[in-house]
């Protein structure tokens, strides 16, 4: 796992050898199980195609088991078009077409799976079939108040059923074009009611994204300060909002980072009222720790 770790860092920061993906791959086919086997190989395969194009014939792979009939309860088309979807930025226009050409037969197949949801979150993302990934995953987005995860251990294959997934590519759906307020403000319920949310990244930048564009630096801290008040009765939501805001001041422009962080820091140091300051504090934190290895790759 420490190697399949190494490779991602590499392939964020200057891009892999087509030698990387291909192995993966093809020790995955090798195995006879393909992509049903091997889940760790599975998930650094998809985090190195969100990264950096594919090899040409390792898409062509992809795209040939997209287009074939599949035995039944098989995950190998989706989790294909999962990958394919992922590495959408890099592809050409005809592939592009030609996964989104996909969509209709993907969703009627599978519909309820992760490894869907996961897919549309990425196409919609890369600006493909926005409305029918919207269409499908919006209404699948639960209004409950809280939700967590089944973690009781019972005899046999359990079948568990929520909407982690949806709200995540949901989030990721809204990082890039116009998503209308709604879509955000469901989008910071789901991140407030949700407790256990494995990749809770794709949200935080959803909810960060247009607010960073809008805003000056005084402006976000004053919201941030806004929300930190209002949310000092839920500690759940008082994480939501100090990830949220560090994601806001990260995202802006270089020259304007350092002077946002001291006015967190001036913010802390000027606060009276514990809670508060306590949040303030994790913040500033937030951000220090953050601010060396941030991510501002789109489609996070």
């Amino acid at each position: 796992m420490v190697a399949l770790d190494a490779l991602e860092v590499v392939a964020a920061r200057r891009g892999l050898p087509e030698s990387a993906p291909n192995g993966i791959y093809a020790f995955l086919k090798a195995d006879g199980r393909g992509l049903e086997g091997h889940p760790g190989l599975v998930d650094s395969l998809k985090r190195i195609a969100s990264l950096q194009p594919l090899p040409s014939g390792l898409l062509a792979d992809l795209q040939d088991e997209i287009r074939k009939k599949q035995a039944e309860f098989s995950l190998i088309g989706v989790r294909s078009f999962d990958l394919l979807a992922r590495n959408a930025p890099y592809l050409s226009a005809h592939d592009q077409a030609a996964v989104e050409a996909a969509v209709s037969s993907m969703i009627e197949e599978h519909q309820g799976t992760d490894e869907l949801a996961s897919a549309l979150g990425y196409l919609g993302c890369a600006g493909l079939a926005r409305q029918q990934a919207m269409s499908y995953l919006g209404p699948r987005l639960e209004e409950a108040q809280v939700v967590r995860p089944n973690r009781r251990k019972v005899p046999g294959l359990a079948i568990q059923a929520d909407d982690f997934a949806e709200g995540i590519a949901l989030a990721r759906i809204a990082q890039t074009g116009n998503p209308d307020d709604p879509l955000l403000k469901r989008i910071r319920r789901f991140a407030a009611n949700r407790l256990g949310v494995i990749d809770p990244a794709p949200i935080a930048r959803a909810l960060a994204v247009r607010g960073s564009n809008r805003r000056t630096s005084d402006q976000i801290i004053q919201d941030i300060g806004r929300n930190l008040a209002a949310s000092r009765t839920s500690i759940r939501r008082q994480q939501v909002d100090i990830a949220f805001g560090a994601e806001t001041l990260l995202l802006l422009p270089a020259d304007e980072r350092g002077g946002a962080a001291e006015a967190v820091r001036s913010a802390w140091l000027a606060e009276h009222e514990p809670d508060l300051k306590l949040n303030w504090a994790s913040l500033f934190l937030e951000l220090r720790k953050r601010s060396t290895t941030f991510d501002r790759r789109p489609c996070l």
